[in-house]
């Protein structure tokens, strides 16, 4: 992964939160509009530091996006510590740019002090765009908003501003022989393999080596392993290594299954309808059998995960219903008919 890439990988997720609302309460946390409110719940400290739940949130946006896109070992070696919380602390660790550089983090002055921050993600001479959380529209600062949003400044409007610029040599450019940063994954696949997601995608020789041929989308491949070089997974098959943020399918690990989806992506603690039918996925992305409680109703994920529904259910020695939208109907205490 070159710099430009690695800057890229960022800036795209960040745009990808834009019109995520904070929540009312620590409720529907991964639903980009559910539960708006204006009380600083976010999914952005529960996947950072769930203790400052509550706590405004710019700064854990900042942290989480650069998780997200590299990993956390990655994230805090660029931010120089974890997690970024307090503005004025990033602006003690780096030298303090007047003028910005896609991929800089802003430190938006106020009041003489650091009060805001957010991720540059354009510069046109005088002006710059940026995304930025726990905030609102408009080209005013905003430090306490409700979301994430898209913005735009003159850098000359903005006194005391000013901008940290990572080190992009700690996840680009990362082990061009292929060397592993970690051990290689054992993996399998469904019926189906992995199908590819892209046009024109590169099959590498090593990891981020030499190219030796390409697929497109719709192709399938059969993966046996995986490896982290970098921010990036990639994952082999018989004809070389591909990127994992092109790949969506099944993947069977450490005894466990996990649904990958396009930009390396996968369900956590969510449903996701996969070939008409519904799985439940937990808080590490493992898809979940048997019996799980959600919003207060049962529903049961039969061997192959996929959601019973409009059945009966034979298990531990009694007999339930389930509607057709999977929901356990009572007919006593327990549920059981028989």
């Amino acid at each position: 992964m070159t710099k430009t890439e690695a800057i890229n990988k960022m800036i795209q997720t960040a745009k990808a939160e834009v019109g995520y609302l904070e929540k009312h309460s620590n409720s529907s946390l991964d639903n980009k509009t559910a539960n708006a409110g204006d009380n600083n719940y976010t999914k952005y400290w529960r996947d950072i530091k769930p203790s400052y739940q509550g706590q405004p949130w710019c700064a854990a946006f900042v942290s989480w996006v650069l998780m997200r896109a590299f990993g956390q070992a990655a994230a805090e070696k660029m931010l120089k510590h974890w997690p970024y919380v307090y503005v004025p602390t990033l602006a003690a660790n780096f030298t303090n740019y007047a003028n910005p550089q896609v991929g800089d983090i802003v430190m938006f002055k106020h009041g003489g002090i650091f009060t805001h921050t957010g991720i540059v993600t354009g510069v046109n001479g005088d002006y710059f765009t940026t995304v930025e959380g726990n905030t609102s529209g408009g080209s005013t600062i905003i430090a306490n908003g409700g979301g994430v949003c898209s913005k735009g400044y003159y850098n000359s409007n903005l006194p005391g501003t000013k901008f940290a610029r990572l080190d992009w040599s700690i996840v680009a450019g990362q082990a061009p022989s292929g060397a592993s940063t970690v051990a290689d994954i054992p993996i399998s696949m469904g019926a189906n393999g992995l199908t590819i997601t892209g046009n024109n995608l590169n099959v590498r020789r090593e990891p981020g080596g030499q190219i030796v041929g390409q697929l497109n989308k719709g192709d399938r491949i059969g993966c046996d392993k995986r490896r982290w070089i970098g921010g990036t997974c990639w994952f082999h098959y018989a004809d070389g290594w591909v990127s994992g943020d092109y790949l969506n399918g099944w993947i069977y690990e450490a005894g466990k299954w996990w649904y990958i989806t396009a930009g390396y992506k996968y369900p956590k603690s969510a449903w996701k309808q996969i070939g008409g039918a519904w799985y439940y996925f937990d808080a590490n992305g493992w898809m979940m059998t048997g019996w799980i409680e959600w919003k207060k109703n049962w529903y049961y994920m039969k061997s192959s995960g996929a959601m019973a529904a409009d059945e009966l259910v034979r298990t531990g020695g009694k007999v339930y219903y389930v509607d057709k939208s999977g929901k356990m109907c009572y007919t006593d205490k327990t549920g059981a008919l028989l």
